[in-house]
């Protein structure tokens, strides 16, 4: 193949294979999620018995500056290459060097703040910390453009790949590292080992060099589009971390620790799940921007998907919560059980974000996407705050409360313009909580009298009592149009979509 590969800048997408194409994109990237999921939970339970909570809170505090830079390296250039039905390689030449002078920029910006940041926190060594962790930035920042043109023609192995074995490698760096007494910082080598290796993982799979910038070539509808997006992401982004650095400044890094752990913990399933279902169905539904029927069509499938799969896991993560801490973190981190049972509604909420993300992206409205976030994070933040007199657990609340409220008016602003109702997404989230919370509050109602027998008999117990639970009210209520309906028919769903 040559260097300078044409392939990803042909503007054919021929759709008649376009549903066995997604179902192929969906097992093969949640396969890999799959595997990394197993990998990341492996090193949790390694490293959480390594280091110490006051690790991982440092961690927590820097890694809002952290993940402010990754939010904006991107800017959401990628997302708009994809977006887009027509793309040339000097359009994404131009948009590559956008990218790198973004990241950079950012990342000399943070370095220079870093002194500030560790006199905010009052924790000296996090000026170091800071400094290192924004210059990796840049290694990501450097494979965005050619990230976005393997995704655009749904060569999801190729990204697989490269994404288990940047994690993988990412893992052993950081148990290294923590083995050998290096504490915080081998949560540091680890997100460096990941980009490094992401980085050039990409470039060999793409294969394909930028050309110089050229000023006779026009990104600004990239732009434009980018900067709604960026700027919803920035306000999203203060919106969702605000409870870090709260918790951190009135509580301290300990308390903060507790805490990101504990709604990392509940976030890392629906992110295995979300994450490989937005990479497959964000290129589709662009594709079908423009087929009202096969739009809906697609994207209420993919819902019920979601919705299939993460569910029940944040059912049972309420249900056995106990167990889960204890088995994955160990009895020192006992005080994150409050947290992550406060966080549960949330998670229910969040397992559903990225679908109306994929409306607004696919569709090209990324402006109301960005006035509806300039009316909804304000809310967020304040409903945290009113939780952070009762400590981690009282943000926790306060950020379960402000997403159930305002969830529904999100789904109908969302849906307007659409071919997609507001009534289709609540039956299938109806039908899904009928089974799940009944199931969940059975299991949490034995969970004191399965304790005597033991953290790992009783966990298994639980699980297996939920389960069962689940499946009979699913099956009893619902057939083959419920939850074990849509997960034992999930290919041939998808494949007979017309």
């Amino acid at each position: 193949m040559s260097l300078h590969s044409d392939k990803y800048f042909d503007s054919s997408s021929p759709s008649q294979d376009l549903g066995k194409r997604t179902a192929h994109g969906g097992i093969v990237t949640m396969s890999g999620q799959g595997l990394r999921f197993v990998i990341q939970l492996c090193s949790t339970m390694v490293l959480a018995r390594l280091l110490t909570p006051d690790d991982f809170g440092l961690m927590g505090m820097v890694m809002i500056v952290v993940g402010f830079l990754n939010m904006f390296k991107d800017i959401g250039l990628s997302q708009a290459s994809i977006q887009r039905l027509e793309i040339t390689r000097e359009e994404v030449s131009n948009l590559f060097w956008v990218n790198i002078a973004v990241t950079v920029f950012l990342a000399w910006c943070v370095a220079l703040c870093a002194p500030m940041i560790a006199s905010f926190y009052g924790r000296e060594e996090l000026a170091s910390l800071t400094v290192v962790l924004a210059s990796f930035v840049i290694l990501e920042g450097a494979g965005l453009q050619h990230r976005a043109l393997i995704n655009r023609k749904m060569e999801f192995i190729k990204l697989a790949v490269v994404e288990t074995g940047a994690m993988f490698v990412g893992v052993i760096v950081a148990i290294v590292l923590a083995c050998y007494g290096f504490s915080y910082w081998a949560l540091v080598g680890q997100v460096g080992a990941i980009a490094l290796v992401s980085l050039v993982g990409i470039l060999v799979s793409c294969r394909w060099l930028p050309s110089r910038p050229s000023a006779s070539v026009s990104i600004r509808p990239y732009l434009k589009y980018g900067g709604n997006l960026a700027g919803f992401n920035l306000l999203n982004f203060f919106s969702r971390n605000a409870d870090n650095l709260m918790i951190g400044y009135a509580w301290g890094g300990g308390a903060l620790g507790i805490y990101t752990k504990a709604y990392g913990l509940l976030a890392m399933p629906l992110q295995q799940i979300n994450g490989p279902m937005t990479k497959v169905m964000l290129p589709v539904l662009s594709l079908l921007q423009g087929d009202s029927q096969r739009y809906r069509s697609y994207y209420l499938k993919a819902v019920g998907y979601i919705i299939a799969l993460t569910f029940p896991i944040v059912g049972f993560f309420w249900a056995s919560s106990d167990f889960i801490v204890l088995i994955l973190l160990g009895e020192s981190w006992m005080g994150a059980v409050p947290v992550f049972q406060a966080l549960v509604p949330a998670a229910f909420i969040s397992a559903l974000n990225v679908t109306t993300g994929w409306v607004y992206q696919s569709r090209g409205t990324t402006d109301r996407q960005l006035k509806w976030t300039l009316f909804a994070a304000p809310l967020h933040v304040f409903a945290m705050f009113l939780g952070l007199k009762w400590g981690a657990v009282g943000v926790a609340w306060g950020v379960s409360f402000s997403f159930c409220v305002i969830r529904v008016p999100y789904y109908i602003y969302t849906y307007k313009r659409t071919p997609l109702l507001l009534a289709d997404i609540l039956k299938l989230i109806g039908k899904a909580l009928c089974v799940v919370l009944p199931a969940g509050g059975i299991t949490l109602a034995m969970t004191s009298y399965l304790d005597q027998f033991g953290t790992l008999i009783g966990f298994v117990f639980a699980g297996g009592l939920y389960g069962g639970t689940l499946c009979a009210f699913d099956i009893l209520f619902f057939r083959e149009y419920g939850i074990c309906g849509s997960l034992f028919n999930l290919k041939k769903y998808i494949t007979a979509i017309p």
